[in-house]
């Protein structure tokens, strides 16, 4: 403003001689004159645009047609008078601000000073002179005036916003190239008039469509312009997948784009409530309970509301317009609103990003970090403090199936977030707990030493002493807590395997707590080792099946056997089935053994059937084969493989089996019954016996379990038992088969009982198929043999019977 006042003022002292006199006081009066170049002043003025050149973006207004008609026709002081009057009312209809119209009107003062100069040192007062001479002074004039201000701007711009040497040089380079427009017609149009006042149409025409051409010109460059730019937002907000980054990318890109001096992005979080602030905040408050002051007072404050189709993401505040405006304009406005819809995209998928992270890393019941996050974690915790003792917790609910089975799987999701929150409260804050299964969690944690550990394990499980209250339910909880000590560089995976095979310990001694230890792992070696061996045996086919016969006590026939799984292994010797079926079911190789009982059981029936034996062969059905879904597709691969009669192939199952998820094992069993395979319940009387469930299941008979048969001679009580499974049976139209028969006295009272069939040692014990089959030979006992179809008689071998 200083080298403007100086110039304005030299420019003032340069016509105090002749404020009024025109060159030329031959042509109009200097009133009409001077009303004429004030409304031409105006309307340039009005009429700026603006236009892009090599990154620079330059004002045109063409001034300098009225400005040549005021050197001539004006004496100094009224070229200045004309310019400033005519441009203020410009300025005004443009809404400039104050600070600008002022730095303007002193910058035209200085122009019209000295273009007049220029004209009156050139030109003199000689009215003789020619056209050509009046033209080249007022030419040399406007394009004097035109490169004098535009070097004033940039150079104010330049000093104003830094970079000060680079800034300058381009927009000379700038002004130099477009300050030839606005003389140039300038000249042609004072010529024109000069020539002949008719004339002066053909150049206001062509300044017109210039002034179209330049307009649109200048409009189609910006809109490349704010398509560039919302292109450079969109990459570097798109181009990350975190909301903080794009927050803090955003923030730069609309401080630089809008050009404004405080920029503050407040996000919303997805329930609603304030999140994060980026940025620099404009208003003193909290956020997170963090107090915090602006850095500098807000002038002029805008806020843009951040939402999509899906909700609202936040809020974009600017305030304090930098550069020559002080104010934010229309255009900015829209720019803002192109930047703040772009952004609530990238928001929205960083978002999306997030909470997929956090869905894989999180249990969504509980919110609790889930196993793989629960090693991640407890790795950094052990590499962060090395010397600290560290211990994994591994904590397991008792008869969790039970409240989920009995009371339904909302109450049991109800009872895993109250152990999720009960275990959170009682652990230390920087402690980390997780849900790693079903209804598994782990702890870990650092303390001083093992004994606050061993401590902390016992504050986590009286925890959970306490009954749970969900709705009108009081359920009691059982927990059982192993713990593993870091003894030196172990990863978070081996301490929770030593925590689990701890906490197994505590619950096979019901001793609610246990610390891991060498000798409980080695015995968890041999398991290992005997999964491994019984998985090759599998492949291998090297189990064998056995078959123990079944006697009908009505007629003392021999209708069916059982099929019982025997290993021989060959450094172990005679394995139990009590000990390699749960561990099948435990590993998951039930599935394959199974298939392989079914093979062999299918193709024994097929083969007595092809020998002319009447005999069904029941196999036994564990839990996770009721919950497999391809178990009857394989069954009836097999009848159809040995072209079998569905009857000949039954299945056991036990009371306890089809209690886990039951709707699920009903659906099998029904599907089983359906391909009319004959289904009976195993080991009766030792499960939950409920008559509820036993009506809904498609059964064919009851299996006594051995334990009250045993007795049955020498116990009052068990015979009692027997007599009423007995009668129960029957009156349910089931068959009732007698397990763990072990004489012929046994055998003969349970006839009197109305039993129908016996089984156990007293008949057989279980053999192979080829010593059966020998044994099936020299019995004492008949053989169901099959019945030969009955012939077929065809409609025209009968004939009508003559009546008497």
């Amino acid at each position: 403003f200083i080298a403007l006042l100086t110039l304005a003022t030299v420019g003032l002292l340069t016509v105090v001689g002749e404020p009024t006199r025109s060159l030329l006081p031959a042509r109009p009066t200097w009133a009409i004159a001077f009303v004429s170049i004030v409304v031409g002043f105006a309307i340039t003025e009005a009429m700026v645009f603006h236009v892009e050149f090599r990154r620079q973006t330059i004002s045109v207004s063409l001034a300098e047609v009225p400005l040549a008609f005021a050197v001539i026709f004006l004496g100094p002081g009224l070229v200045v008078a004309a310019r400033l009057i005519g441009s203020s009312v410009g300025l005004i209809r443009r809404r400039t601000p104050l600070t600008k119209v002022l730095f303007n009107l002193g910058l035209f003062t200085a122009e019209a000073a000295l273009a007049s100069a220029i004209v009156r040192s050139l030109f003199g007062l000689d009215p003789s002179a020619r056209v050509a001479e009046i033209l080249v002074a007022v030419g040399v004039a406007t394009i004097v005036a035109a490169v004098l201000g535009m070097l004033v701007v940039t150079t104010v711009v330049a000093a104003h916003e830094g970079e000060f040497v680079g800034r300058l040089r381009s927009g000379t380079q700038s002004s130099m190239t477009v300050a030839i427009a606005g003389p140039g017609a300038a000249v042609l149009s004072l010529g024109a008039s000069l020539v002949s006042p008719g004339l002066v149409a053909i150049p206001i025409s062509l300044m017109v469509g210039l002034w179209a051409v330049l307009r649109s010109n200048a409009s189609l460059g910006q809109r490349f312009r704010d398509l560039a730019e919302l292109h450079t937002f969109t990459t570097r907000t798109g181009g990350s997948l975190f909301v903080s980054e794009i927050a803090e990318a955003a923030v730069e890109e609309v401080s630089r784009l809008i050009r404004a001096e405080l920029v503050t992005l407040v996000l919303t979080e997805p329930d609603g409530t304030l999140g994060r602030v980026f940025g620099s905040p404009l208003l003193s408050g909290t956020v997170d309970d963090t107090p915090f002051e602006p850095a500098h007072a807000p002038r002029e404050i805008i806020p843009v509301e951040i939402d999509d189709d899906e909700g609202h993401l936040g809020t974009l505040i600017i305030a304090n317009r930098e550069g020559l405006s002080a104010t934010f304009s229309p255009d900015d406005l829209d720019r803002l609103d192109r930047l703040a819809r772009q952004l609530a995209i990238s928001l929205r998928k960083a978002r999306l990003h997030e909470q997929l992270d956090h869905d894989a890393a999180h249990d969504r019941l509980t919110g609790l970090p889930n196993r793989t996050r629960f090693e991640r974690m407890t790795d950094e915790l052990l590499a962060c403090d090395p010397l600290r003792t560290v211990g994994v917790f591994m904590v397991d609910l008792e008869r969790f199936k039970e409240v989920n089975d009995t009371l339904g799987h909302t109450v049991g999701d109800q009872l895993l977030v109250e152990v999720g929150r009960r275990l959170r409260e009682a652990a230390d804050p920087t402690d980390i707990v997780a849900r790693v299964a079903g209804d598994d969690f782990a702890v870990s944690a650092t303390r001083a030493d093992r004994s606050s550990l061993e401590a902390l394990a016992r504050v986590l499980l009286a925890s959970l002493s306490a009954p749970v209250r969900l709705d009108d339910l009081e359920v009691a909880l059982t927990a059982n807590v192993g713990l593993a000590h870091r003894e030196g560089g172990e990863a978070a995976s081996l301490l929770l395997r030593r925590a689990d095979i701890a906490m197994r310990e505590a619950k096979r001694g019901h001793l609610g707590c246990e610390v891991y230890r060498h000798e409980i792992d080695r015995t968890n070696d041999d398991r290992l080792a005997l999964v491994g061996d019984l998985r090759t045996a599998i492949e291998l086919d090297q189990l064998e099946l056995h078959f123990q016969p079944k006697l009908m006590l009505a007629d003392g026939s021999v209708s069916g056997v059982e099929a019982l799984l025997r290993w021989n292994h060959a450094d172990r010797g005679f394995i139990p089935p009590d000990v390699f079926i749960p561990l099948a079911e435990q590993t998951g190789l039930i599935h394959p053994l199974t298939s392989l009982v079914l093979g062999h059981a299918a193709r024994a029936a097929a083969e007595w059937r092809s020998a002319g034996l009447d005999l069904v062969v029941a196999m036994n059905l564990s839990t996770l084969n009721l919950l497999d879904d391809t178990l009857v597709g394989r069954i009836a691969e097999q009848l159809d493989r040995h072209d079998l009669e569905p009857r000949l192939l039954s299945f056991e199952i036990t009371e306890s089996s089809f209690m886990t998820e039951l709707d699920r094992s009903v659906s099998t069993l029904q599907r089983i019954d359906a391909l009319g395979c004959p289904l009976s319940v195993d080991d009766f009387g030792t499960g939950y016996s409920s008559l509820t469930y036993l009506r809904r299941l498609p059964v064919k008979e009851l299996k006594i379990d051995r334990s009250f048969v045993a007795d049955l001679l020498l116990e009052d009580t068990d015979e009692v038992i027997v007599k009423a499974t007995i009668d129960l049976g029957h009156n349910l139209g089931l068959k009732v088969v007698a397990e763990g028969v072990e004489s012929e006295h046994v055998a003969n009272r349970l006839r009197e009982l109305g039993c129908d069939i016996a089984q156990g040692y007293g008949i057989s014990r279980p053999l192979p198929k080829d010593k059966l089959d020998a044994w099936l030979a020299v019995c004492p006992y008949e053989v169901r043999r099959r019945r030969e179809p009955a012939a077929v008689v065809h409609l025209d071998q009968i004939r009508p019977r003559r009546s008497a």
